[in-house]
């Protein structure tokens, strides 16, 4: 604090949560299940809607993969090239 009576507030980030939807569903027999009708609505899950399921070993996540994979992950690079020529001159500048 300022002999003002100023107060200067450091600028930081934070990551705020987005709500956390739980609901449950029952697995059959032949193992199959439901993906919610909210759930499938929020993430455009469709009828042919492939999804990953990912095991950690202590938790599984269900992650529904884009059509087409290539257009998906367009423009997830940007800028990288630079970086990596960027840190080559640099790495290469100290000796």
């Amino acid at each position: 604090m300022c002999s003002t009576g100023d107060v200067h507030l450091q600028k930081k980030s934070y990551i705020v949560p987005q709500e956390v939807i739980a609901m449950k569903t029952t697995v059959t027999a032949r193992g199959q299940t439901v993906v919610p009708a909210r759930i499938r609505k929020d993430h455009q899950i469709g009828s042919q809607t492939q999804l990953e399921w990912i095991d950690d070993g202590e938790t599984i996540r269900v992650v529904p993969l884009p059509a087409d994979t290539i257009r998906a992950a367009k423009g997830i690079s940007r800028g990288l090239r630079q970086k990596l020529l960027e840190e080559r001159a640099l790495e290469r500048r100290r000796g």
